[in-house]
């Protein structure tokens, strides 16, 4: 019996940018750019609608059918394979995704650490 997974989308938060690839797609998010995910097949119809160049805005972009499902996908907790890798809901919420620690140069103290659960 599989565990269904539950996602709390890091895009929905507000919180998150969405990215750009150096050749031009626009991604939900950074950790979208990654070969599981930008050769899942259904993620390629996403990218197949999200070629900047192709658009006026970014609005337009977002406004494609591709993109609307992508969204409902996400709130029906099914996801390309980065939504499901950073985005799922984990038990055990000390199971941290990323820790960013910024460091100052000058005197190598810690200025701040941020953890993405």
């Amino acid at each position: 019996m599989t565990k269904e997974i539950k996602l709390d989308p890091i895009c929905f938060r507000g919180t998150h940018m969405m990215a750009i690839t150096n050749t031009g797609y626009l991604l939900p998010c950074c950790y979208c750019d990654h070969p599981s995910t930008l050769e899942d097949i259904e993620f390629k119809k996403l990218l197949a609608v999200s070629k900047i160049e192709d658009y006026e805005t970014i609005d337009e972009i977002l406004s494609k059918k591709e993109w609307i499902d992508f969204e409902e996908n996400l709130r029906n907790h099914k996801g390309a394979p980065a939504c499901i890798e950073v985005c799922r809901v984990r038990e055990d919420k000390n199971n941290i995704i990323r820790k960013d620690i910024w460091i100052n140069l000058d005197d190598g103290t810690i200025d701040g650490v941020k953890n993405y659960v």
